[in-house]
C-alpha cells in the first residue's frame, strides 16, 4: 500500500478537515467534540501530515448522539 492511495484502505476515509461535513457541524465544532469527547472515533495517520477517520465510524457515532 502506497501512502496517500486512499483507494487501497480497508475503508472510506475523510480527511480530518472535512469531519465536519460528516458529522453536519461547523469546522470549530468538529474540533472541539474531537478533543473532548471520548467516544468520538479514533483517527488514523496515513502519512506524517494526513490523518483521517474511518467514514462508517463517524456516521455511527452521529447516529448515536441523535438517538440519545
Amino acid at each position: 500500500m502506497s501512502f496517500g492511495d486512499s483507494k487501497k484502505l480497508p475503508f472510506r476515509s475523510v480527511r480530518a478537515g472535512n469531519v465536519h461535513k460528516t458529522i453536519s457541524c461547523a469546522r470549530s465544532t468538529s474540533y472541539k467534540i474531537m478533543s473532548t469527547d471520548p467516544s468520538f472515533p479514533k483517527p488514523f495517520r496515513i502519512t506524517p501530515r494526513i490523518v483521517v477517520f474511518d467514514e462508517a465510524e463517524l456516521l455511527a457515532w452521529r447516529a448515536s448522539k441523535a438517538a440519545a
